[in-house]
């Protein structure tokens, strides 16, 4: 987490590069699609039983790279033609593969020295547990976990900063533009664990996105493009064991994504 600190903490220094004051020009409009990959770094799952009033983290959880697709819309200001804005939405799904994992596991309130439990294996939550002697310190013990499916919907509102070079008549703005972006984003995710009854949990979270590309124009209207985007948020939802909801297990964790894209998007003036 200290490198995406790091990266949020020079994008306003290297936009504010990008948006030094320019002549006017006239508004610009673009809708664009793309496609590409997603790679979402290792990350520690936190698991909170109420039933057995147990707390465990799952270190270093790999997920899957995935496919990943999407669109956006953009406006640059006529006025201040390197500053933009634009909205975008994409897919990606980080499935979580059986692995094996070094797990953490401490109770919630027990005192020293009382009987705990420890996972023989893990769904994403705690079942299959084997009474062990605890003495008030976190028992470390590689625990292989289930398969669990993820989906992300990232939907974006990015501010943009460009350089625009190769200008000429017919491309007033440049036909080469590098540039920079960053602003919030609603992730919308969904997990599904089949040993839960094959539960699906929903969950919404607000987050982050960052990004950095070159666009390239092949036709006055039309330009590809080439884009890394890192987002960043936290998600947290509750699985219930039983038909009853009696037992509830709590499961949170970061997910910090890099993506690779490439598209194509249209351009219109606006007067």
């Amino acid at each position: 987490m200290r490198s995406a600190r790091h990266l949020f903490l020079a994008l306003p220094l290297a936009l504010s590069v990008l948006l030094l004051r320019a002549p006017a020009a006239t508004a610009e409009f673009y809708i664009s699609g793309y496609v590409g990959e997603s790679f979402t770094q290792n990350s520690d799952v936190t698991l909170k039983d109420t039933t057995f009033n147990l707390n465990a983290t799952l270190n270093s959880v790999s997920f899957d790279n995935s496919f990943m697709g999407g669109g956006k819309a953009g406006y640059w200001l006529g006025f201040f033609p390197n500053l933009g804005i634009e909205v975008s939405l994409d897919r990606f799904i980080p499935n979580i593969d059986q692995q094996t994992v070094s797990t953490s596991v401490s109770s919630l309130g027990l005192p020293a020295g009382v009987v705990a439990v420890v996972p023989r294996r893990v769904t994403l939550g705690l079942n299959n547990l084997v009474p062990a002697t605890f003495g008030g310190f976190p028992l470390v013990a590689p625990v292989p976990i289930d398969k669990a499916d993820l989906s992300v919907m990232d939907l974006g509102f990015h501010v943009v900063g460009r350089l625009r070079f190769l200008q000429d008549s017919s491309y007033p703005n440049g036909r080469l533009q590098p540039y920079l972006g960053a602003g919030p984003a609603i992730f919308f995710s969904s997990m599904r664990v089949k040993p839960f009854h094959n539960e699906r949990e929903d969950s919404t979270d607000l987050g982050v996105d960052a990004l950095a590309g070159v666009k390239y124009f092949v036709h006055k209207y039309v330009s590809v493009f080439a884009e890394y985007k890192f987002s960043h948020f936290s998600t947290n939802r509750n699985f219930d064991l039983t038909f009853s909801g009696l037992r509830t297990t709590n499961v949170s964790m970061d997910l910090n994504t890099h993506q690779l894209y490439g598209g194509i998007a249209v351009h219109f003036d606006v007067h």
